[in-house]
């Protein structure tokens, strides 16, 4: 692609074996073979290569991308042994198996509770993402060992959270919920602080603005010809780690979006539904080991997703007022539906406080959805002003 000077891109999404590889504008076809196939050793290993050629000392950036730990969650056969008799850590959260909360949206609210089976794929499951983890986390190891720390910007980061029972939903990640909108962000490089840690809201649409400040920063990184310094970059939504660091204080809300997805048509198969997205899930659903530990003709339907589990939401975590401390989600589903939870004090969003707003509360809501939706770049969506109510006030009240 355009800006790109070495390409490997997996043509589909999350496979570890029997796939394409798209190498620089060719396709090439690649199967079982651990030593020849395994994708997150070729991603590191293509990376290490393109990081050791340096024979320019130009500036350079690499993007790597893995599979995992995405179903089907493929370790290595070096790892597949690990981790045995490790459990879920969220096996004892109150929001573990809890089904049937009419205060959720329709699609969560519907999950049937884990059965013997069920629950066993999501304990297994839990098993081989740690399993299949340990390439990413000896591969981390041998990028350190390549390059020089004291002239090289690491970023590291993940797509999503993701479910181990909650709800009963396992294995997936399309609801609004703390555990899957929450991802790891680590940033290190000359230009940030050794050892420190920030409670600041950072996005993974800082990723980019973040590079771009590290280049420039650094000397490595110019402005195109005709472009000035002080209008590079100002497209962006989000903005620079580095900045936020200077201004921790900058970002109060987020926007969470997602559309939902739904098989077009009803079929007599029993697990799939018109306008969801279910499967079966039997025994053979992994082919390498360790396999699902269940006997042949035992299965379950799994389902991910709906039509209707289309929302946009609002995360505010706002802590700039001396005494005063927002801490929400509000969501509005495309069916009408509405959630809203305290986080302070209702970390597990197991309460859905819409009904207890009133309704001047639930149009400001309404109204601020609107507005986040439609900002552009970084200072427009960052200072939106609460006029027309104490936007803080209901949460004051709450917390008595």
């Amino acid at each position: 692609p355009v800006g790109w000077d070495d390409w490997l891109g997996l043509v589909g999404n999350s496979q570890y074996y029997n796939y394409t590889l798209n190498r620089n504008g060719v396709n090439e076809e690649h199967g079982l073979d651990y030593k020849k196939d395994y994708l997150p050793s070729l991603i590191l290993d293509a990376g290490i290569e393109f990081m050791q050629d340096d024979k320019s000392k130009k500036p350079w950036c690499a993007f790597l991308s893995f599979p995992t730990a995405h179903e089907s969650f493929d370790a290595a056969p070096q790892h597949q042994k690990l981790f045995k008799a490790s459990k879920p850590p969220n096996l004892n959260y109150p929001s573990f198996n809890k089904t049937g909360d009419p205060g959720k949206h329709w699609y969560t609210s519907s999950r049937p509770p884990l059965n013997n089976v069920s629950a066993k794929y999501n304990e297994q499951g839990w098993i081989r993402r740690l399993q299949s983890l340990q390439s990413i986390d000896e591969g981390f190891v041998r990028i350190l060992k390549k390059i020089d720390p004291k002239n090289t910007t690491i970023i590291f980061t993940s797509d999503n959270g993701f479910y181990f029972g909650e709800w009963g939903m396992i294995l997936d990640k399309r609801q609004p919920y703390e555990v899957t909108v929450r991802v790891p962000m680590y940033a290190s490089g000359p230009l940030f602080p050794k050892g420190s840690t920030q409670d600041t809201v950072v996005l993974n649409i800082d990723v980019a603005p973040t590079a771009i400040d590290v280049a420039k920063k650094s000397g490595a990184g110019k402005p195109k010809p005709g472009v000035s310094d002080e209008n590079y970059g100002l497209q962006f939504d989000g903005t620079s780690m580095l900045s936020l660091l200077e201004a921790p204080k900058a970002r109060n809300s987020f926007l969470i979006e997602y559309h939902g997805m739904g098989n077009g048509i009803d079929s007599n198969d029993s697990c799939a539904h018109i306008n969801m997205r279910c499967w079966y899930k039997d025994n053979k659903v992994w082919y390498t080991e360790p396999k699902f530990d269940i006997p042949d003709g035992e299965k379950f339907c799994f389902c991910v997703d709906s039509r209707n589990n289309t929302f946009t939401c609002e995360r505010r975590v706002n802590n700039n007022n001396p005494g005063i401390f927002t801490n929400f989600l509000y969501c509005s589903f495309s069916s009408g539906f509405n959630e809203y939870y305290n986080l302070h004090k209702d970390p597990f969003q197991m309460k859905n406080m819409w009904g207890t707003l009133g309704e001047d509360q639930k149009w400001e809501f309404k109204r601020r959805i609107g507005r986040i939706r439609e900002c552009r770049g970084f200072e427009e969506c960052n200072q939106l002003d609460n006029s027309g109510l104490d936007f803080d006030k209901p949460f004051r009240d709450n917390f008595r």
